[in-house]
């Protein structure tokens, strides 16, 4: 069934999604599964994760068509963004419930914690009100075992199961089907532990790279990535959390101005995968810095206009990566990375998996909230850090009064996502900027440049 499985282009239209409702929890520090020491690291890069939850809030019920959808996050979302969400947008939101990072623990062991029972009690009430059990299942960012005992105890079925979430977010294992099936792959070597990796640099210096790149079989936002150089010392030290799950792959960095490269790109398949079906809803664009660091996405990319024959060879690996991920049992919405080399000659672009993200994306969200409010819009998503001294409600006010606040159907500006630093202020925040608005207009309104 999977090798056979259909492929859709929804690119241009709104996909037909599940009609399911959910209780879907927003458990960003079970990225990594159980290896915590990767999430403490993400938040020393990132900031803490409390806040991350709020960002399903405006497109849940767009993922989702079910009537009542529960939304477990670890912080209560911004009350001035939800009424710009439900009275400006329109948009129908979900309930909430605020759990702690804590407590995930203490529900998944069950109910003797007063903390769990209280929960449960909130959450078989959610579930009491609103219908019961029928057409109802159990999401998250991710679904590991904790979230599957979750589920068990409300009598609910998961989403997808635990091994298709973990195997699917495994670097090695995407790679490793890729290059069995004779798909193109980056140059590389693997790593059975941190005392090998010297050696694969010099394997990789003799193949002509200047740099490469360690990469562990579960990361995300750089973590789990280290650039090196191949002529670089001879001990390399690195955090003993990459190597939790096993060997790392080391993989020659490509780059202008070596083995032919003029240019690189980072574009990204959005895709939504059922029982019955895969879907391909956007191609995006990847804003990085270095090529690691995630610091938005774009849609459409810039270049593919110029790119004829770049369509093609993006839908049909993603197409293969798709049908593989649909075999390891995964369920759900997801985004594949890929890394575009253009060298000199004529047919000179290489289209390579960079990496599969089997989870709602930084880029799911923006792009069926455009789908919906502005058919055909482009849009750019921009993580920001800043502080103006403003609180949200200014930030908004602000936006309005210049007439680059988002309105359905009209281009400007839509604020996401914040999140609280000095005196509980705004200090770091989403703005998805919609309709052609571009790098230029979030600039210019969010910093005056």
């Amino acid at each position: 069934m999977t090798s056979a499985l259909e492929i859709s282009d929804c690119t241009d239209r709104m996909p037909a999604f599940w009609g399911r409702q959910v209780v879907f929890f927003a458990n960003l520090y079970e990225i990594f599964y159980e290896n915590h020491a990767k999430t403490a690291a993400l938040a020393e890069v990132v900031g803490p994760s409390r806040s991350y939850g709020g960002r399903f809030i405006p497109a849940l019920n767009l993922l989702y068509r079910g009537a009542h959808n529960l939304l477990v996050l670890e912080e209560a979302p911004s009350a001035t963004l939800c009424r710009y969400f439900s009275e400006d947008l329109g948009l129908s939101l979900p309930e909430f419930l605020v759990m702690s990072a804590g407590d995930y623990p203490l529900l998944a062991a069950g109910e003797e914690s007063p903390a769990a029972r209280k929960l449960y009690a909130a959450l078989r009430d959610h579930v009491g009100r609103t219908g019961g059990p029928g057409n109802r299942w159990v999401d998250g960012f991710v679904t590991d075992a904790e979230l599957v005992q979750i589920a068990g105890r409300l009598n609910l079925p998961v989403t997808t199961t635990a091994e298709g979430s973990r195997r699917g977010n495994n670097k090695l294992l995407i790679f490793e089907h890729l290059r069995d099936a004779g798909w193109p792959v980056i140059p590389s070597v693997l790593a059975e532990s941190p005392a090998a990796i010297r050696g694969c640099l010099e394997t990789l210096g003799r193949q002509g790279f200047t740099y490469a790149v360690v990469k562990s079989q579960m990361g995300a936002s750089g973590i789990g990535l280290r650039k090196l150089s191949v002529e670089g010392d001879r001990e390399v030290t690195l955090p003993d959390y990459f190597f939790t799950e096993g060997p790392c792959l080391v993989q020659g960095w490509l780059q202008p101005g070596e083995r032919g490269i003029v240019e690189t790109r980072s574009p990204s398949v959005q895709f939504f995968l059922s029982e019955e079906a895969g879907t391909i809803f956007d191609i995006t664009e990847q804003l990085l810095s270095g090529r690691i660091l995630h610091e938005g996405n774009q849609s459409p990319p810039p270049y593919m206009a110029s790119m004829p024959r770049l369509r093609g060879l993006l839908f049909e690996q993603a197409s293969a990566a798709i049908r593989w991920l649909h075999g390891q049992g995964y369920r759900g919405f997801g985004g594949l990375d890929f890394l575009v080399v253009e060298r000199t000659g004529e047919d000179g672009v290489e289209v390579f998996v960079s990496e599969i993200n089997a989870r709602v994306t930084a880029a799911t969200y923006p792009s069926i909230l455009v789908r919906s409010l502005c058919p055909g819009a482009h849009w750019t998503l921009r993580n920001v850090s800043f502080y103006k001294g403003e609180s949200e409600s200014e930030i908004l006010n602000r936006l309005q009064k210049s007439g680059q606040l988002f309105k359905p159907g009209c281009p400007g500006i839509m604020p996401l996502n914040f999140s609280a630093s000095v005196g509980g202020l705004p200090g770091k925040a989403q703005f998805l900027g919609v309709g052609g608005t571009g790098e230029a207009l979030l600039e210019k309104a969010l910093f005056g440049g």
